[in-house]
């Protein structure tokens, strides 16, 4: 799978614990994003689909998740709106390669972050 393409926004951080914790960026939908969380859900015979020519309420969210403490990268399709799998969490597989780059991306936008943090509190 294309991560070129993939940008992250609002950087959460979640379950802080000692030894660890889980960063989470959303993601920007993306007809390739929305195209593979489709084959993933038409699968397992699910048929309302986010798609351009179909109309339904159904819409996805994305996330990429970084877990510190197992040093485990998902990206995650979340379903909202679907009469039978609604707030389902689904994991689209990566290569090691798409890991690879999204987390590169996710250190420079952890990087950007804090330097804006940064900047601001100078102020």
């Amino acid at each position: 799978m294309r991560t070129d393409n993939i940008e992250l926004e609002e950087l959460y951080f979640d379950n802080v614990e000692e030894d660890g914790m889980e960063l989470s960026y959303n993601i920007p939908n993306t007809v390739e994003l929305d195209d593979e969380l489709n084959l993933i859900r038409q699968r397992q015979g699910y048929n309302d689909i986010v798609a351009g020519d179909v109309y339904n309420d159904v819409y996805y969210d994305f996330y990429l998740i970084l877990h510190t403490k197992n040093n485990v990268i998902k990206l995650i399709g979340k379903v909202n709106e679907s009469e039978k799998d609604d707030f389902t969490n689904y994991i689209i597989r990566l290569d090691k390669d798409a890991e690879k780059e999204l987390l590169w991306k996710a250190l420079k936008q952890l990087a950007i972050d804090l330097y804006k943090e940064e900047t601001l509190d100078d102020e």
